[in-house]
């Protein structure tokens, strides 16, 4: 199942990344580019919900239809760290 979460990505001042999922309260992520910031959310998404931290029934909620009904703009996929903006808010889809 592919889901649609909102990070909220963030520029130190050394140019590293770091990002925060907002639909999952304490998932976070951070790395050195973009590409590495894009796997580290994956996992970290894909830790938080093989942890329990999140129900089926909120994972369902936030599940893209198959095929999706109408793209979500900005949407990024996956490998698509050039899409990352240095701050701001993103969907991210990624394998639930």
């Amino acid at each position: 199942m592919e889901i649609k979460v909102t990070l909220t990505v963030h520029t130190e001042d050394d140019g590293s990344f770091w990002a925060e999922v907002e639909e999952f309260p304490g998932c976070f992520a951070s790395a050195r580019d973009r590409a590495q910031l894009l796997e580290a959310v994956q996992e970290a998404v894909a830790l938080y919900i093989q942890d329990g931290d999140v129900t089926e029934d909120e994972l369902r909620a936030l599940a893209l239809p198959d095929p999706p009904l109408a793209p979500v703009v900005p949407l990024v996929g996956r490998g698509d760290a050039a899409a990352l903006p240095d701050e701001g808010e993103v969907r991210l889809v990624v394998e639930a």
